[in-house]
């Protein structure tokens, strides 16, 4: 119903990321154009061919990609291409994060984010009895936080690449932000198409830019193909300004501070105070200089050591700020600036203005405007007849020239023809209002040109009930047969474990009628790990990697060969795609796909799509609460739940454990030039404000890393769920002592029977 109202009001596209409602959408609106967010997690070629067979006419693809990478994906698309180039960057991969829904219940994935990236965290390095030994010293510290992105140099280089459209984040911002930013990507715009020579950015737009929002002054990191310590912005998560002086002194009593000014300081710009972790400030309503006749002035330029104040929370104020680093948080003429840019409409239609009038006669004025091929016509006639002149009748000049004041609205007057009577009158008030009707007909009627017509609308609303409806599926068998436990492995350790120490345990104690499969990385795929899997009576399948975008196309083309090998072999039940790039190449070759929890399943109808392009089974998201699951009770054989375990919470392109010198530790910063491998030496976690640890495990780049929650999902949550006719349950296992193994094994086996 969104959608189509978004229809009626003449969107040209709409974003969205949901396949269920794509395919929805497309059924109620098949003119609509959609286009995948970057929440879509497309980042690879594949990805965006899954989109376009999808009907999506545009991809906004992942953050991460290197110039190199998005060059490669456009090469191979079909369909237009859109790239983020300024504003926050979320430390997941858009799409793939649980964390503040699992943390708070606001869903990042659906538009809710908490940003719990953006709180502290200390890294902690664990061993395998659970102890953990923290790395991260007294300093706070915002290990997920990175910096915000800035391409503004390189926007000669996206264009060459083909990208079609970028993207500018502005969520959350003010008008004020979103008029600066706008303006310089713009101006170095129109520069790169009217010049063939480099375009260098000034640094006065630099410093536009920082003023106006910030995070770690800005990071290109993505694009050069870095994920290391050049993309974070690890000492303070939120907007960090511009530093425009140090504190030479401090009177807290009278809440001042003495500064020695960098950059120009005004009445009106916020400041802050900082040194270490501790911060201070205020809008700045007092300045005085502190040399010569110390005049208390309005602006003070760079060079200048002033008091500066008020601010008042330097009087209970635990740290000593001088030597610190002062910061201007906002700029109030900046701000002024871009308010007035935006407040003062642009005048770039072109309108073309008739009148006539004569003395007892209605005045008629008619304007035309054409547009985009399309000509606009609008007539109005005056309230009342034209009076003879008493006094001074009307010119021709005069009435050009009021009917040209067009200030306030997007139009400029090209051309204005007068045919006046002799002898006529003819009133100011009377002009400015026949001219303001004309331009407001000519205004609805431009905005109505670029909608639907209504009878589009009224079918479109007559088929949503009929789509909605639709939705069916051959669940004839759905409560029959075994019911199925999926034992799901992050890794080798567990996987070996669980092999070695329980494969009699499975055969003495599952029922017959429970069948329980072990779901292990595709990395561990080979003959002797899933001849053991199989000689203890279990069933064996293999999951993707949430990311594969640096495998390319022939990596995953022979990974798809040998799993397809596997499979017709009997040593494999089939392989969980991660996203739907691997879906789209695994349909390719004769192996069952399930969709793992990085597909966000929803709905119906995103389980409908998935059947529809191959998917034999697949996880339904793990956000959704017991209650919210009976929706799918239609669909039941198609839908495997997770029941217990560590979900993955994040999936990131840059892993924490390499990012810094941690203290008390020869441990040494990875960089893209030199991997240090501390993620395969030992075990990380991150340890929240509450006390919570999340571990920390890295995949076999060494770049990427994926964090997994703080604790299991809770059984008691289940029941009712688990006794309501699924048949597919899933069990996360990571870093399980062999006594939790037997606890959560028994749970599991016994649960079915309840």
């Amino acid at each position: 119903e969104h959608a189509v109202r978004m229809y009626e009001l003449g969107a040209d596209a709409l974003i969205l990321q949901d396949r269920g409602l794509a395919s929805l959408i497309k059924e109620v609106i098949p003119d609509m154009p959609l286009h995948l967010s970057t929440q879509g997690t497309a980042y690879d070629a594949a990805g965006v061919l899954s989109a376009a067979e999808a009907g999506f006419s545009r991809v906004i693809l992942s953050r991460e990609l290197s110039l190199e990478e998005i060059r490669e994906v456009k090469r191979q698309s079909p369909v237009e291409i859109e790239t983020f180039v300024h504003g926050a960057i979320c430390i997941c991969y858009s799409g793939q994060c649980h964390m503040s829904d699992f943390i708070g219940g606001r869903s990042g994935n659906r538009g809710a984010c908490a940003q719990p990236c953006r709180l502290p965290y200390e890294l902690m390095q664990a061993d395998f009895n659970g102890k953990v030994a923290a790395l991260s010293g007294d300093i706070e510290r915002y290990p997920l936080s990175p910096s915000d992105m800035n391409l503004v140099a390189h926007l000669r280089d996206l264009a060459l690449a083909g990208v079609d459209s970028i993207k500018i984040e502005g969520r959350m911002k003010s008008p004020e932000y979103v008029a600066t930013v706008a303006s310089v990507y713009r101006k170095y715009l129109d520069m790169i198409n009217t010049v063939s020579e480099p375009v260098k950015v000034e640094e006065n737009d630099i410093i536009r830019l920082k003023q106006m929002f910030n995070r770690g002054d800005f990071t290109d990191a993505y694009l050069r193909g870095r994920s290391d310590q050049s993309l974070m912005s690890e000492d303070i998560p939120k907007h960090k300004g511009v530093k425009i002086g140090k504190v030479m002194d401090v009177d807290k009593k009278r809440g001042h501070a003495v500064i020695r000014l960098s950059r120009d300081l005004s009445n009106g710009d916020g400041i802050e105070l900082r040194s270490g972790n501790a911060t201070c400030g205020n809008i700045i309503t007092y300045i005085k200089e502190t040399t010569g006749n110390k005049n208390i002035i309005k602006t003070a330029s760079r060079g200048m050591t002033v008091t500066a104040g008020d601010i008042p929370s330097l009087s209970t104020a635990s740290t000593d700020f001088r030597g610190g680093d002062v910061y201007k948080i906002t700029d109030k003429k900046l701000m002024k600036e871009a308010a007035e840019s935006y407040n003062k409409v642009p005048q770039k239609v072109d309108v073309e203005f008739v009148f006539s009038g004569a003395a007892d006669q209605h005045g008629i004025l008619t304007a035309q405007v054409t547009e985009n091929g399309q000509t606009f016509y609008a007539t109005v006639s005056s309230e009342q007849p034209f009076e003879h002149a008493i006094n001074k009748p009307a010119d021709e000049t005069s009435l050009k020239q009021r009917l040209s004041k067009t200030g306030g609205t997007p139009y400029r007057v090209t051309e204005c023809t007068v045919e006046l009577g002799a002898n006529t009158a003819v009133s100011a008030a009377e002009i400015n209002n026949m001219r303001r009707s004309v331009l407001e007909d000519i205004t609805q009627q431009r905005i109505v040109a670029g909608r639907p017509d209504a009878e589009f609308v009224s079918a479109a609303r007559s088929k949503i009930a009929n789509a909605a409806e639709a939705v069916k599926f051959d669940c004839s068998d759905s409560g029959a047969g075994k019911k199925q436990i999926n034992l799901y492995f992050y890794d080798h350790y567990e996987c070996e474990l669980m092999i070695a120490e329980y494969s009699d345990y499975f055969k003495d104690n599952m029922p017959a009628d429970v069948e329980l499969m072990m779901t292990i990385p595709v990395s561990l795929a080979d003959k002797r790990i899933l001849d053991n899997i199989t000689r203890s009576g279990l069933k064996a399948a293999v999951h993707m990697p949430a990311i594969t975008k640096d495998w390319g196309d022939e990596r995953l083309k022979a990974t798809a060969e040998k799993l397809e090998w596997l499979y017709k072999s009997g040593d494999i039940a089939g392989v969980y795609a991660a996203n739907q790039g691997h879906a789209h190449i695994f349909k390719g070759y004769d192996i069952p796909v399930f969709f793992d929890e990085g597909m966000n399943l929803y709905n119906l109808h995103s389980v409908r799509e998935g059947i529809r392009t191959g998917m034999k089974w697949g996880v339904i998201s793990h956000e959704l609460k017991p209650e919210e699951l009976k929706e799918f009770l239609p669909a039941a054989k198609y839908c495997e739940i997770t029941v217990g375990g560590r979900i993955p919470l994040m999936h990131m392109e840059h892993c924490p454990t390499g990012s810094g010198k941690w203290v008390g530790t020869d441990m040494e910063p990875c960089t893209a030039e030199k991997k240090r491998h501390h993620c395969r030496r030992s075990k990380f976690v991150l340890k929240d404000r509450m006390g919570e640890t999340f571990p920390v495990l890295a995949d076999d780049s060494c770049c990427r890393s994926m964090i997994l929650s703080h604790r299991s999902l809770f059984v008691k949550n289940y029941k009712q769920v688990i006794a309501s006719g699924f048949n597919k349950f899933r069990v996360c296992i990571y870093d399980e002592m062999p006594e939790n193994i037997d606890i959560l094994t028994f749970i599991w086996s016994n649960i079915m029977y309840t």
